[in-house]
């Protein structure tokens, strides 16, 4: 099996965006998380990059170890942007065919 890279936004993705400063209390969706480590655990090489500036970093990777997400590499700093159009995009609705894809 060969190992693919798969890049995951944090907020809005693996967990509840709020306009609130207090990240530290964002809702994680687990379903999402339970899929990143599945992903993780079949050899996957996860980045968790978010637009959270790096003053955020350490409050961030507390985050991530609290409610267990598996990852290789966490990237702040990502743009911010109205929508960003990538030709190996896969909107968090869809997210389950993501297992799908890492078997093969």
């Amino acid at each position: 099996m060969k190992t693919k890279r798969f890049v995951f936004d944090l907020d809005g993705t693996i967990c509840e965006e709020t306009l609130s400063q207090e990240r530290i209390f964002a809702t994680a969706k687990k379903e999402i998380i339970e899929i990143i480590n599945n992903l993780f655990d079949n050899q996957n090489f996860i980045i968790i990059y978010t637009a959270r500036g790096w003053d955020q970093y350490k409050l961030t990777e507390y985050w991530l170890n609290q409610n267990k997400v598996k990852y290789n590499i966490l990237i702040c700093g990502k743009p911010i942007y109205d929508r960003w159009i990538d030709d190996r995009s896969i909107h968090p609705k869809n997210i389950k065919t993501l297992l799908d894809e890492s078997i093969d």
